[in-house]
């Protein structure tokens, strides 16, 4: 074991001396520890710490520097789409997306008439946000810092997609959500399932990526520790985002079954046109046709990908739809309930 577990859990902040070792990781730099707290449930790294703002806006999984931006919405987005907003889409709501990125769910939001607002840690995304889609309520602060500004509303409806598992302060996050939300609102976000088919397949899931693993009965316990009876399980639903989870059982460089055949071209290319300044200081004609050569050889990768894999993919996309509790991530609905 690399690490011994510590007396109080990160999450929850309970005392306990029976963690539960799950598994080790050497990420080259540091070495980790997963423990599963008996109380609240949720599975943590150990040591627990978020590596900031500067490494996500470095790293390349989630660096943004390219005029070739994927606009299409994550899954996550489209269920929210299809079964939130629709039941929702006579009113006229204040939307506040956390983690929001470049800003494409919040771009779809403003076109269905709600108020969209977001945050985001990443100083490029938000810079992308406005400049690129012209959204205007996008700040590139955290939200500690977000949720004490007196310029803002209460919100009827506060989204997190794929960031809870980010985070190494749990409930000063969920009371800051708390202090945003109106009386009735609704907090809906997705996660990854711990429980899924495919986790030890992605690099992603380790940290300093993600820092913990939830269920969604961990969620529920870690809710009940943190607010009592204040937040109301209204809805859950597993989610099938399987490209992305294919693509790391497939290709990633941990893990993936077939990594041996990745090379990361279009990686290299972008990594080589960053060096050279080509991406933010070029023309709109060398613009174009740097955009024309990274699609051309995406779609050179996409091909490989569903000649190769295709049987493999298919074998896990019948497993995660006949078994949901196997698949990728979950998103999850509570309601606030009403101040006396």
């Amino acid at each position: 074991m690399h690490q011994e577990p510590p007396s109080i859990c990160p999450v929850c902040f309970k005392n306990s001396e029976n963690k539960i070792f799950v598994e080790d990781f050497d990420s080259g730099v540091a070495k980790f520890t997963l423990f599963e707290c008996p109380i609240c449930n949720v599975q943590f790294w150990f040591p627990f710490k978020h590596p900031g703002s500067a490494w996500y806006e470095e790293n390349k999984n989630y660096r943004i520097a390219s005029p070739t931006r994927n606009t299409k919405l994550s899954r996550h987005h489209k269920v929210f789409l299809k079964k939130f907003f629709t039941k929702e889409s006579g009113r006229k709501l204040k939307l506040l997306d956390i983690g929001c990125n470049t800003g494409e769910f919040l771009l779809n939001i403003k076109k269905r008439k709600w108020e969209a607002w977001g945050i985001d840690i990443n100083r490029y995304a938000i810079d992308f946000a406005k400049n690129r889609l012209g959204l205007n309520n996008v700040y590139n602060e955290p939200l500690e810092a977000f949720s004490v500004r007196n310029d803002v509303p209460k919100f009827d409806v506060i989204t997190f997609f794929e960031v809870f598992e980010h985070l190494d302060n749990h409930q000063q996050f969920l009371k800051n959500i708390d202090n945003l939300l109106a009386d009735n609102g609704r907090l809906v976000f997705s996660v990854p399932n711990r429980q899924r088919a495919l986790a030890k397949n992605i690099e992603g899931d380790y940290p300093p990526h993600h820092l913990a693993r939830f269920s969604v009965l961990s969620v529920k316990k870690l809710f009940s520790l943190v607010f009592g009876q204040k937040f109301h399980l209204q809805s859950f639903r597993y989610i099938i985002p399987f490209k992305r989870d294919i693509d790391g059982a497939l290709f990633d460089k941990k893990g993936g079954y077939l990594r041996f055949l990745s090379i990361n071209l279009v990686g290299k290319i972008m990594a080589r046109q960053r060096e050279e300044g080509f991406l933010r200081d070029s023309s709109a004609s060398e613009n174009r046709k740097s955009k024309t050569l990274i699609g051309f050889v995406k779609f050179l990768a996409e091909a490989k990908k569903i000649v190769i894999g295709f049987p493999l993919l298919a074998i896990f996309w019948l497993i995660q739809l006949f078994k949901p509790r196997s698949r990728s991530s979950f998103l999850i609905v509570f309601k606030k309930t009403q101040h006396n």
